[in-house]
């Protein structure tokens, strides 16, 4: 079937030109990403890895978590003598590095540089947000119907985000009860997004070939991690970053709404599944 003619913007959606014109893009090249393919190769052609399945980045695009983690971790660098405050559009640049890279932007110029204090501010944050965890915290709008429309159309579904993976599976727990089949967050054994090592586990474990696997998510991170496992990069436009930045940085799309995903899985793939 030939593609779309034109440009986005004339009289051509950017999705149905970006799906058509670039089409999937592939894991990149390098010893990791070879000696996981030398693993997991066979586990994909073993199981014919035909599966239907999307995968979702959490914060920023299941789910709006920008209140408690922000009072959490003012509340941390109060705890340690640091008075700062975020604005949202501040803050929303902050987040999705892991916390790590939250901890560093959240100090002042070198509080990086005493591991001591930087270590502790670490520490209260977690133990505050521990506490916070889903007192402001909520689905986006359209979003459980969406996973309820995935989930009742035979998809499998997974979660890959940069948050602890103990509050990762507690959010989801919470408020998708058992809509996923796996959730995958941060974790001491393993690198954190973009690095394709849990994102291309994921897709095994849910039995997808990664060039048929959706993967959502709201930020820059997102689509690197995207690209780097090989999935259909899909932006979401309502979550923690511009959908400028996630054009620019490798989606295929940029969904304005949840109910926008079954359209462009149409035009992806001519049907869904």
């Amino acid at each position: 079937m030939a593609g779309p003619v034109g440009t986005p913007g004339k009289g051509v959606s950017r999705a149905l030109f970006f799906s058509f014109h670039r089409g999937p893009t592939r894991p990149v090249s390098g010893p990791k990403t070879a000696r996981f393919w030398a693993e997991v190769g066979p586990i994909f052609r073993g199981m014919g890895m035909d599966a239907k399945a999307v995968i979702f980045d959490l914060d920023g695009t299941l789910l709006d978590t920008l209140g408690d983690l922000r009072d959490s971790l003012e509340g941390a660098l109060r705890d340690n003598g640091v008075l700062r405050s975020f604005d949202d559009g501040a803050f929303k640049l902050m987040v999705g590095n892991g916390i790590t890279k939250l901890i560093e932007r959240a100090l002042p110029r070198g509080g990086m540089e005493e591991p001591a204090f930087a270590a502790k501010v670490r520490e209260d944050f977690k133990a505050r947000y521990a506490q916070n965890l889903t007192r402001r915290t909520k689905p986006y709008k359209g979003v459980p119907e969406l996973v309820d429309r995935l989930k009742s159309e035979g998809f499998r579904l997974g979660v890959w985000s940069n948050k602890d993976e103990d509050n990762s599976a507690a959010l989801i727990e919470r408020f998708f009860p058992g809509a996923f089949d796996k959730v995958v967050g941060a974790a001491p054994d393993r690198p954190i997004k973009p690095e394709p090592q849990a994102g291309l586990e994921l897709a095994a474990f849910l039995g997808a070939k990664p060039a048929d696997l959706f993967y959502l998510g709201d930020s820059e991170v997102d689509m690197n991690s995207a690209k780097s496992c090989g999935f259909i990069a899909v932006g979401v436009g309502w979550g923690f970053r511009e959908p400028e930045v996630l054009w620019t940085t490798g989606a295929q799309t940029v969904l304005d709404s949840p109910r926008d995903l079954f359209p462009f899985m149409e035009a992806f793939h001519g049907r869904v599944g």
